[in-house]
């Protein structure tokens, strides 16, 4: 095994890369993007300082240093996406919001993915560029929404809650889709807002839009809900129906 990876260089890096994830993925504690950032630089200049050095003997200390990097390459990554879940917001505010998704119709609701891209200054760098899941209620008005319009809420965002008799782990899951938070949105507590896109959110709605045209046809073809569901799923991907 030892000559394996003295041979492959491939595998020295990647082996500490995946080791940082997991560590991570299994840690689950923030970490300072900051300070995550300036200890890579260090160890990237540290490794070519050691690879430089006319002292052959301590040459190992070369690849010491970027296993070291690839370790916290892999463990920061991890740590980014986690950051991005961390909520700490109470209170009613008011957020500009872009709907990354079409409403999805539930029992009592609508249910909507969406990003936050302004609110309050007071809470800017806790909500800014968060995604959210959002409910609204059981009316037209909303049910004319669709992904990439912008509307301007005000609304109570919260950290998930877990059901302690649940056998499901729902905040975890929704970490893993990196939802930072859930609000309901009460009626008349919102409106649409003109937002400018970027580029790839842009293609990204244009798509989600070419997905419900054909998602439409199917239906139209296969009269049986359950098996046109199926179709759409197995042709566009679409699931909402399942």
């Amino acid at each position: 095994m030892y000559t394996i990876l003295r041979r492959s260089v491939f595998w020295r890096i990647l082996l500490p890369f995946i080791l940082g994830i997991t560590v991570q993925f299994y840690w689950r504690k923030p970490f300072l993007i900051g300070p995550g950032m300036v200890l890579l630089l260090s160890l990237f200049i540290l490794s070519f300082i050691f690879l430089f050095l006319k002292n052959y003997s301590i040459r190992w200390l070369f690849g010491l240093f970027i296993s070291c990097f690839t370790f916290f390459s892999g463990f920061i990554l991890v740590s980014c996406s986690l950051n991005d879940c961390q909520w700490e917001v109470t209170d009613e505010h008011n957020y500009t919001i872009l709907l990354l998704e079409d409403p999805v119709p539930k029992s009592k609701s609508w249910m909507c993915k969406a990003r936050i891209i302004g609110c309050d200054d007071d809470i800017f760098h806790q909500a800014m560029e968060k995604r959210v899941i959002l409910y609204f209620p059981l009316d037209s008005e909303t049910e004319s929404l669709k992904a990439g319009d912008g509307i301007l809420i005000n609304a109570v965002l919260r950290k998930p809650d877990q059901n302690k008799n649940a056998v499901f782990n729902y905040i975890d899951y929704l970490k893993k889709q990196g939802i930072a938070a859930v609000g309901y949105v009460r009626k008349n507590s919102w409106e649409r807002q003109e937002i400018s896109i970027g580029l790839m959110d842009y293609i990204k709605f244009e798509g989600l839009q070419s997905q419900n045209y054909i998602t439409k046809i199917i239906r139209e073809i296969v009269p049986d809900k359950k098996n046109a569901s199926i179709a759409a799923a197995l042709f566009v991907g679409y699931k909402a129906n399942l």
